[in-house]
């Protein structure tokens, strides 16, 4: 009997599953799963797909189709995986659902069974929240396109990187309780958190120093506005102040009435142009302060 089996398991770093995220992930697997058998041509009205060999720590399982499949959809249906087998544009929008449901530091992977004879994977494919975004760009991008109903997974990562594997077989899970690449995943973990946090506080910096661009701008604007309308108020005063009166005082004494009353005239009119120069001037500072402080 051909058996097409894929493991399935969450790469959490730590113990348990949140119930929502447990279901979220099965759900969207097995709908991802019954859309791929039909674009490799599998009869899923014949079987159903059946779930064993469950990790205890965590979302870790073995996923069996129980109908039957040939030989070449079974290896059409492990190669789409790695990107070498055409499907529908729904079923990569449906891959895509499986990685809504976990973290940003997570990892769902797929273990693919190349025979029959295989009792652990034999080659890894691994799905993060970043793959996801990628691919529902490029779904976007090949929807515009006429013509492109079908095509490849786009490229996801493998289980293996610089010789370490993600996901490990059930012996070695023991071992791996005092191997130091423990630790190193945990350090991963970490920075790929911090770093999504870091990407996020840029957007908002970048966002906040457009704000503070406009908010600058409108600024001097409303400066060189006040100023302009201080001109126009001053100049408008001037013409409005009383011409003082110039009778002929030439042959009167110094200490006149009528000279008495051109000096009084001639201080008032001092005084207020001071003033109107000093509002204007406390007005202008004001207004650049505040722009400064922006």
């Amino acid at each position: 009997m051909n058996r097409l089996r894929v493991r399935v398991e969450l790469n959490r770093r730590k113990p348990g599953v949140p119930l929502n995220e447990l279901v979220g992930v099965v759900e969207e697997t097995r709908k991802f799963f019954e859309l791929l058998s039909q674009d490799v041509e599998i009869e899923t009205g014949r079987g159903q797909w059946l779930a064993s060999d469950f990790d205890p720590e965590s979302l870790n399982f073995t996923v069996e189709y129980d109908g039957p499949a040939t030989p070449d959809q079974i290896r059409d249906f492990g190669a789409a995986f790695g990107g070498t087998t055409s499907v529908r544009q729904e079923t990569i929008a449906q891959f895509t659902q499986i990685a809504g449901h976990i973290d940003e530091d997570e990892l769902v992977g797929f273990g693919i069974y190349k025979s029959d004879q295989e009792t652990q994977p034999s080659e890894w494919r691994c799905l993060s929240r970043r793959d996801a975004h990628r691919f529902a760009s490029e779904i976007q991008f090949l929807a515009k396109a006429v013509g492109e109903s079908v095509a490849p997974l786009p490229p996801i990562m493998s289980g293996d990187i610089a010789g370490r594997r993600l996901f490990k077989n059930p012996g070695e899970k023991e071992r791996s309780v005092i191997d130091p690449s423990r630790k190193i995943s945990e350090v991963e973990s970490l920075l790929s958190r911090k770093i999504s946090l870091l990407e996020q506080e840029i957007v908002l910096q970048g966002e906040r120093i457009k704000s503070l661009a406009a908010n600058a701008k409108t600024a001097d604007q409303r400066a060189l506005e006040l100023f302009h309308a201080s001109q126009s108020a001053w100049a408008s005063v001037a013409k409005q102040l009383p011409a003082p009166a110039t009778p002929d005082t030439s042959s009167e004494p110094a200490n006149s009435p009528a000279k008495a009353i051109t000096r009084k005239l001639a201080f008032q009119n001092i005084v207020i142009w001071l003033l109107i120069a000093s509002v204007t001037m406390l007005s202008f500072l004001l207004v650049v302060l505040g722009t400064a402080r922006l």
